[in-house]
């Protein structure tokens, strides 16, 4: 499962992604803002911050028997920006208590070689993330269910993406809207990276005791 955050005000994307071999299938797809977290209210008592609502969400996905993901489920969180705090309480919150196999990531504006491990985190560019994407859909290895409505939009995103890759400079945000891929394209990318010791890049997931 992979999570690209935004800002309270901002989409926040989520997508869960199944593999087998070099394939992948999107089973999930998803937007949620802070301002309209209705679809969050099941997770947690009202009262309750956008943010802590994600995490326990979340939390209940990758940990919960009765998910439907939480067998073998890795979580992908997007530490950039307002991501770096929402990463931090979920190391000290019940993903922690379970020791989740987690990767988070900080995503650079600049181009990096590949991941690099510092302090935990793993470190990449928009570019790159991007770039995996791309080669996963050109060589048929992407697929997804039938139901999920925001499908569309991802596939227009992606597009947007290919044109700013070829035209410009991809180092920036797209636009406003570039939620769904970018957390198609890091969940894809770690999906790329992931070793028969389930490491990516040589990186481990982070556990917490």
């Amino acid at each position: 499962m992979s999570v690209d955050l935004g800002e309270k005000s901002d989409w926040t994307a989520i997508a869960t992604i199944d593999t087998d071999r070099n394939k992948y299938k999107v089973v999930g797809l998803e937007r949620l803002r802070g301002d309209s977290c209705e679809a969050l209210e099941r997770y947690a008592a009202p009262g309750l911050a956008f943010y802590d609502k994600l995490l326990r969400m979340l939390a209940w996905r990758v940990t919960d028997p009765s998910s439907p993901i939480c067998r073998n489920a890795l979580l992908v969180m997007d530490g950039t920006g307002p991501g770096r705090e929402v990463v931090s309480i979920a190391l000290r919150g019940r993903m922690a208590a379970d020791k989740v196999p987690m990767y988070p990531v900080c995503i650079r504006p600049e181009a990096t070689d590949g991941p690099q491990a510092k302090s935990g985190w793993i470190y990449t560019s928009r570019k790159t993330l991007l770039g995996v994407l791309a080669n996963v859909m050109d060589q048929g290895r992407l697929d997804s269910i039938s139901t999920l409505k925001l499908w569309p939009v991802l596939e227009r995103e992606a597009r947007m993406a290919r044109v700013k890759e070829s035209a410009a400079d991809i180092s920036h945000r797209m636009g406003e809207h570039d939620d769904l891929v970018l957390s198609l394209a890091q969940g894809l990318w770690l999906g790329e990276r992931l070793g028969k010791q389930g490491t990516a890049g040589g990186i481990a997931p982070t556990r917490w005791a």
